[in-house]
């Protein structure tokens, strides 16, 4: 006979996750940036309204700066199939890191 340790499977529930609070690495010189969480359901929820989450992955998240303007940079792969038979490919969303708005990429902020 030998003895065995139980097995833990240890699940993380992300239902209670606070997408409001700024990334530690990206929270420099006091700024109030609004983090990588919160900025990625910004866009998902986006991608949504304009019925693109459908056929699109997220694929990262980066932090740049545009024109003074800090913002994160959602890069997505959108697998959606034109008229051409070629899948619409590579886009990203820039999103405000301090107010969540969209913006384009001159940093300005997008108005609808």
């Amino acid at each position: 006979m030998t003895s065995q340790t139980p097995v833990v499977n240890n699940t993380t529930n992300n239902s209670s996750l606070n997408v409001s609070t700024p990334d530690a690495n990206l929270t420099t010189n006091n700024e109030n940036y609004i983090g990588e969480t919160a900025a990625k359901k910004i866009a998902i929820d986006y991608l949504t309204d304009i019925d693109a989450m459908k056929t699109s992955e997220i694929k990262s998240v980066d932090f740049v700066t545009i024109n003074g303007v800090p913002l994160y940079r959602i890069k997505y792969y959108d697998h959606y199939v034109t008229v051409y038979g070629t899948e619409s490919g590579w886009n990203d969303l820039l999103i405000g890191a301090k107010d969540g708005k969209l913006y384009d990429d001159y940093g300005e902020m997008v108005t609808t």
